[in-house]
């Protein structure tokens, strides 16, 4: 019942925090992590994400790879917040795999089909944005110049925070 779900939902979000700050104790229950994403438990399916970014470094480009048809599958839920994970996780597998990481932002680029005058949208637009900053001078041209494009259409979006990122990184990408 009740007790049981807040219990795998606590369960969930502590694996998360252990995969921050003890990763090595984590990383062998990888494949377990990445079945989690599939959970019917939307709070569980997000910590199971955020737990695969934080171990990321710790594993092959290969092993990201195979994860990825999962949160690409995310891409595309229904909750805003879902989606934010995928977007995050994803992002932190293209900073520790650069083989990955046109894949990786080919399809987060795609997410650009929402009309900037709806704030979930403008949200996630903004998690694009975060998640290419520390990468943005490591992408190819054309990814590069596809990028600039995205976020010049966010620079004077009504979200603040997604027009700050959007700033900071059209300055990274001149």
């Amino acid at each position: 019942g009740v007790r049981n779900k807040r219990c795998k939902n606590r369960s969930a979000k502590l694996l998360s925090q252990l995969s921050q700050s003890t990763p090595e104790s984590v990383i062998p229950h990888w494949d377990r992590l990445l079945l989690l994403v599939s959970c019917e438990s939307n709070i569980v399916s997000w910590n199971a994400m955020e737990a695969l970014g934080y171990l990321a470094h710790l594993k092959t480009p290969a092993d990201l790879q195979k994860c990825l048809p999962v949160l690409i599958q995310k891409l595309h839920d229904k909750s805003m917040v879902t989606i934010s994970h995928a977007i995050s996780c994803m992002g932190k597998f293209a900073f520790e795999a650069p083989d990955l990481r046109n894949q990786i932002f080919t399809k987060l680029l795609k997410l650009k089909n929402y009309s900037p005058s709806n704030d979930c949208e403008l949200v996630l637009a903004g998690k694009v944005i975060k998640a290419a900053i520390p990468i943005s001078n490591a992408l190819p041209r054309e990814l590069k110049n596809t990028l600039r494009d995205f976020v010049n259409d966010y620079k004077s979006c009504p979200r603040k925070t997604t027009v700050n990122v959007a700033l900071k990184l059209y300055k990274n990408l001149d």
